[in-house]
């Protein structure tokens, strides 16, 4: 099992200060929250810090089961500069969350499935081509999210039998108060292999 903190707790924070500070708990891993603020930064960033990565994948404003072509090419694209950075740092894995059903979509329920079992597919294989992890969060139990219940979201990537993808799922992430500094949610990934 690994442990670390993500900086998303430490979002409207510099991510010097966010990454220093999860150094300075004595945990191994980061996870680098990847998008607003920090959408565009320096991949040499990650070099001044001992420790381990891995890329939470843009998730606000980004859907890869978007009934809208553009809005989940959009989407994919993002994603895919998440596996971009990733490689050119490292990082041990990339956390891709699986898409959202809209309130209109609801009455496309297995349109949206399948346009998000397309773009997890095009973007494990896109992750599988750089040797980069893709992780596909099971989501919490919130009206709008897909792929809440995670023996769905096994079964799907077992059906992908994607080698990257394959029984990699990240587990929910607690929120705790550290210190008065600043709130960190810690991350917890665990690997199992499906049959």
């Amino acid at each position: 099992m690994k442990i670390g903190a993500s900086t998303l707790a430490g979002l409207k924070d510099k991510l010097e200060d966010s990454l220093e500070f999860i150094e300075s708990l004595g945990l191994e891993y980061a996870e680098f929250l990847h998008q607003h603020p920090n959408e565009f930064v320096d991949k040499n960033i990650f070099e001044n810090y001992n420790l381990k990565y891995s890329i939470h994948a843009p998730f606000m404003d980004v859907n890869i089961a978007s009934l809208q072509k553009s809005s989940r090419l959009n989407s994919i694209e993002q994603i895919k500069s998440s596996i971009d950075l990733a490689n050119k740092i490292d990082a041990e894995a990339v956390v891709v969350h699986p898409g959202l059903i809209t309130f209109l979509g609801r009455n496309f329920e297995d349109e949206v499935y399948k346009l998000a079992n397309d773009s997890i597919k095009e973007i494990g294989e896109y992750g599988e081509d750089l040797g980069v992890l893709i992780t596909i969060e099971n989501m919490p139990t919130f009206e709008s999210m897909i792929y809440q219940n995670i023996n769905d979201l096994n079964e799907l990537l077992v059906s992908l039998a994607m080698q990257t993808m394959q029984g990699m799922v990240q587990m929910k992430c607690i929120l705790i108060q550290l210190n008065t500094y600043m709130p960190m949610i810690i991350m917890v990934m665990m690997t199992h292999t499906c049959h």
